[in-house]
């Protein structure tokens, strides 16, 4: 894998003590003033990537040793956008906005040449959660835009072999066969050992599903103080790690073990 060069350097502002948490140890820090809206995590190696809401800019996360890079953006200058997630496809990094529109660019933080595919998925609903396996962008659904996808829990898929949907891939589920309450607004997506992890920032849930959407597992998250807006999921090993966006900064949390 191309290693990611480091443009600007960051320290991490605050490490948080651990508290308990059920049965797990949580870690908190306070992210840069660039990533106040961080909008989505991916994994690279043994850190994380983010990008943060309304530009394009990419940032690496190394947890373990507290250190923030500036990875590089869509263009020069950075393309805005409502940036929605990310994803890493290989060599490549994958980022898609609210309306659905898909990118691509090289891990090279030199790389600046990107592709953009218009999936189409925006006019089904609005985009906040981005996910990929095999070859297949997996697109999370927030708010519908379109009755077949209205009260429902939804993960749209997109072939970037063949630049078309996969329908057959992704899954729909109707809220009523979910333990959710009344409503249910998606905010953050990711795939852990056969499973999917689906956050809801407003509901301050966390459910996970079988492949196919059948409901496995859920709860609620930690009160707002500790997630204010879950807008980014990843797992790294057996650590599971959350960001936040919040009112002056953002945070990304670590748990000890899987949901």
């Amino acid at each position: 894998m191309t290693t990611i060069c480091s443009r600007v350097l960051l320290m991490l502002l605050l490490l948080a003590s651990s508290v308990a948490c059920g049965e797990s140890s949580v870690e908190r820090v306070t992210l840069p003033k660039d990533l106040r809206e961080i909008s989505g995590l991916a994994v690279v190696g043994n850190a994380l990537l983010a990008v943060a809401d309304e530009k394009s800019r990419i940032y690496r996360i190394s947890f373990a040793d507290g250190l923030v890079e500036y990875v590089g953006a869509l263009g020069d200058p950075a393309l805005k956008g409502d940036f929605e997630g990310i994803a890493v496809a290989g060599e490549n990094i994958l980022l898609i906005t609210s309306d659905g529109q898909l990118y691509q660019r090289g891990l090279d933080a030199e790389d600046q040449a990107y592709d953009v595919f218009d999936t189409g998925f925006g006019e089904l609903c609005e985009i906040e959660g981005l996910e990929y396996r095999q070859g297949v962008a997996y697109v999370l659904c927030k708010t519908a835009r379109h009755d077949s996808v209205a009260e429902r829990l939804t993960v749209l898929a997109w072939d970037l072999q063949r630049n078309q949907p996969r329908p057959e891939l992704g899954f729909s589920v109707p809220w009523s066969e979910l333990p959710i309450g009344k409503k249910l607004h998606p905010s953050a997506l990711t795939w852990v050992e056969g499973e999917w992890l689906v956050l809801a920032a407003r509901q301050q849930r966390w459910l996970v599903l079988d492949a196919q959407g059948e409901y496995l597992r859920g709860g609620k998250l930690p009160n707002r103080n500790t997630h204010p807006q879950a807008e980014g999921v990843a797992v790294l090993g057996q650590q599971t790690f959350i960001a936040d966006e919040g009112k002056k900064r953002g945070t990304l949390t670590r748990y000890q073990g899987l949901f």
